[in-house]
């Protein structure tokens, strides 16, 4: 049901397009999307590195770290959208680079996350292979009831002589 949506929302795109070109003109319409595309790519490459510093500051004042890698992510992800030519595209993005809004949206994800961990740490409690593997048993080996010929573990080994031939 999901990708139905990404067709329909590139097709929205298209016809939002087309109407804003026939309002405002065509070569508007393009220096505008170009416009758009530059202000993306910039802001991706600004704010690539901007959030790993923020990350690296935080974690040096002995902080976490999730906050600013998820601020990074939601500037990122504006600008990938400024970068799709398109105006409703351009007009998420914008709203995701509006601080309030960001930390909005910000808030509700993660604790959306926070949720399903807590969901899947739930679920790990009651998983009884979540320790490694698990192997059968065939009842209690004690040593009384080994073999009288079954090889014996010398924990001295270096004091033992070597067999004569």
């Amino acid at each position: 049901m999901r990708l139905l949506l990404i067709p329909l929302f590139l097709i929205f795109e298209i016809a939002l397009s087309i109407s804003v070109a026939n309002l405002i003109g065509a070569w508007p319409t393009v220096i505008w999307l170009i416009l758009a595309v530059v202000l993306g790519i910039n802001l991706l490459r600004i704010q690539g590195s901007a959030s790993m510093m923020r990350a690296a500051e935080d974690m040096r004042h002995g902080g976490q770290p999730g906050q600013a890698l998820v601020d990074g992510l939601f500037n990122s992800f504006a600008a990938i959208l400024l970068i799709v030519p398109g105006f409703l595209s351009d007009l998420l993005a914008l709203l995701i680079l509006i601080v309030p809004l960001r930390r909005l949206l910000l808030q509700r994800f993660m604790a959306r996350i926070v949720t399903q961990a807590q969901f899947q740490q739930g679920f790990g409690r009651s998983n009884p292979f979540r320790h490694g593997n698990v192997y059968e048993h065939q009842g209690d080996t004690s040593p009384a009831e080994k073999p009288a010929d079954a090889p014996r573990i010398d924990d001295n080994r270096a004091s033992r002589t070597p067999p004569k031939p």
